[in-house]
């Protein structure tokens, strides 16, 4: 179980990007605050905390507890907008929530292990979703779900079915999603797009000069 992260704020009535311009040259990100049926409202957060706050254990997925003065909100966050480089973060919007209430977030797939059919039979791993999205309650979001692919054969694949239960965790992404599989070997395909390409009309066409040839 994850803790709330304290993280300060203040607020704002006013906005425009002539604003919003002065808050990031003073080393700030402006920010909305939205959700629960209140009012939305303006707010601006200190570019470094939030910084910590990304790259934390838990991520995007952490819970917060934004404090302005007196005011306190429970809130995840919900987008993080970056400049046309995709350098500098412009903008963050926070998404109040209710800590006994279920919420739906997308959590990282980690694999662990060398997959049987990739070590003995030849395969390759690909690696389709690298997130699943999931539903629970805030705290009791998953840093990351770890998947044991040892003993993924060559021609086999992990859906989401597959995926270890946890705990007060539902998955929400559809149960046939895969997330990784091990192709088998290319070469062992090529044999058969020969024979499928010698049984072509054009082939067969080739086939018919050759032999008339020959009598001639």
């Amino acid at each position: 179980m994850q803790n709330v992260i304290t993280l300060r704020t203040e607020l704002r009535d006013k906005k425009g990007k002539g604003v919003c311009k002065k808050i990031r040259k003073e080393k700030k990100i402006p920010a909305v605050i939205y959700g629960e049926g209140k009012e939305n409202l303006l707010a601006v957060v200190e570019l470094a905390e939030l910084k910590k706050v990304l790259k934390s254990e838990m991520g995007i997925n952490s819970i917060l507890e934004l404090v302005a003065g007196k005011k306190k909100e429970n809130v995840m966050i919900k987008e993080v907008q970056y400049d046309y480089l995709q350098r500098d973060i412009v903008h963050v919007d926070f998404l109040r929530i209710n800590l006994e209430q279920p919420v739906e977030v997308n959590v990282h797939i980690f694999l662990q292990g060398e997959p049987v059919g990739v070590k003995q039979e030849g395969g390759l791993l690909e690696f389709v979703n690298r997130e699943v999205t999931v539903k629970c309650l805030p705290l009791q979001i998953p840093h990351e779900i770890t998947v044991d692919i040892s003993q993924l054969h060559a021609g086999h694949s992990i859906k989401v079915a597959d995926l270890p239960h946890i705990e007060g965790v539902q998955y929400v992404s559809p149960a046939n999603s895969v997330i990784c599989l091990v192709a088998k070997e290319a070469e062992e395909e090529a044999p058969a797009v020969a024979e499928q390409a010698a049984a072509t009309p054009a082939a067969q066409t080739e086939k018919k000069t050759e032999t008339a040839s020959k009598k001639e």
